[in-house]
């Protein structure tokens, strides 16, 4: 991560006067990361092509995997458990509703964290409807599963 900090009147030898800014944090493009993220995407589907409806990497070296809304657990389970994933952390959930889609509700899994490779995924399916299998399918990020 870059991140630098500067104060606002230039001066030399600044003291507690002045205020100190922090310019924003940006991740450094990293085309090996996003190559092997590729990989183990295009792998993912591969290996669920049942399941699985499109791979891709984003800018931030996240994986975007859109999923059917029946590999819920099959895919989840699959990430948690497969020695290359092991995505074991749920960070946060979030729902989208587009009245305007024939399937209307978008749920996206955010954040599931590896961090044995410190890895971020986003999960995400499109539904008619919320059913309670979705919701209740992170049970699978249980110490005990």
């Amino acid at each position: 991560m870059v991140s630098a900090e500067y104060c606002i009147c230039d001066a030399v030898g600044c003291s507690e006067h002045c205020v100190v800014f922090f310019s924003a944090t940006i991740r450094p493009e990293n085309p090996v990361m996003k190559k092997t993220l590729g990989d183990f995407g295009e792998y993912i589907a591969q290996c669920m092509p049942k399941y699985v409806q499109h791979v891709q990497v984003t800018n931030g070296n996240e994986l975007e995997v859109l999923i059917h809304p029946d590999g819920v657990l099959p895919v989840l389970s699959f990430l948690k458990n497969h020695t290359n994933a092991q995505f074991t952390n749920v960070a946060d959930i979030c729902g989208l509703d587009v009245p305007t889609r024939q399937y209307r509700f978008e749920v996206e899994t955010f954040s599931i964290l590896c961090m044995h490779f410190h890895v971020l995924a986003c999960i995400s399916m499109h539904v008619f409807f919320v059913t309670k299998n979705e919701a209740i399918s992170l049970a699978t990020f249980r110490s005990d599963c």
